[in-house]
């Protein structure tokens, strides 16, 4: 494998959660260091940097939350003001030999490490590499007053996650070939289309769900 590196994106402002919610409590922890404990299992040998992205303010609570066994392999990034612009500062912080980076969500605590190697080596092999499942419901695709316009072929369609891990040279191509401040992409993947370069996808079974509202850390 090549030396590899993960960006944790985790500087949003959790507008739908009404408060940080990579700070929440989860079973008694934050719901950030989840994963990031689960990456910081795989220092030295399968990963080789760990780039952890975090709004200014937000900082030194961050660092107080992180233990000591594993807060010298982190390197805290501090982020921009969109999701985008919080992994490209990430990026930026990557050292020479990285060769392949792999971004994550903190949102996303149940990651596994299986999962994030995965990713990677489909990115050595294809030069991209993002976790995503399988739409099982019926899609709609509906106007703005919710009247609908047509049914999609499901067959057809994934539900894109994280990680999301590509080579860093591909990636930064990408970064430079499209107007990343304006086209608002939700997801690196996206920049890797826009930028017309193919996006290889790792089908995930595992449960990978996202923190959005404050009632998914019940479930």
């Amino acid at each position: 494998m090549k030396k590899s590196a993960v960006i944790i994106a985790a500087g949003g402002c959790s507008t739908r959660f009404k408060d940080n919610k990579l700070l929440a409590l989860l079973q008694g922890r934050p719901v950030f260091l989840s994963c990031v404990e689960t990456f910081a299992q795989l220092y030295p040998k399968q990963i080789a940097q760990i780039v952890l992205v975090v709004s200014e303010k937000e900082v030194s609570n961050y660092q107080a939350l992180i233990p000591e066994k594993i807060s010298k392999r982190i390197d805290i990034v501090l982020g921009g003001k969109s999701r985008t612009e919080s992994v490209w500062n990430g990026m930026r912080a990557l050292r020479d030999e990285i060769e392949l980076v792999a971004i994550h969500d903190a949102a996303r605590p149940f990651v596994s490490a299986d999962l994030l190697e995965r990713c990677l080596a489909s990115a050595q092999r294809y030069g991209s590499g993002v976790a995503a499942h399988r739409c099982v419901d019926t899609i709609k695709q509906a106007d703005a007053d919710g009247v609908v316009q047509k049914t999609l072929n499901r067959e057809q369609l994934w539900a894109v996650e994280t990680p999301q891990a590509f080579e860093k040279i591909v990636l930064e191509k990408a970064y430079r070939m499209v107007d990343w401040k304006k086209c608002a992409a939700t997801d690196d993947a996206q920049l890797l289309e826009l930028a017309g370069m193919p996006v290889r996808l790792v089908e995930n079974l595992e449960d990978n769900k996202k923190i959005t509202y404050r009632k998914d850390l019940a479930v």
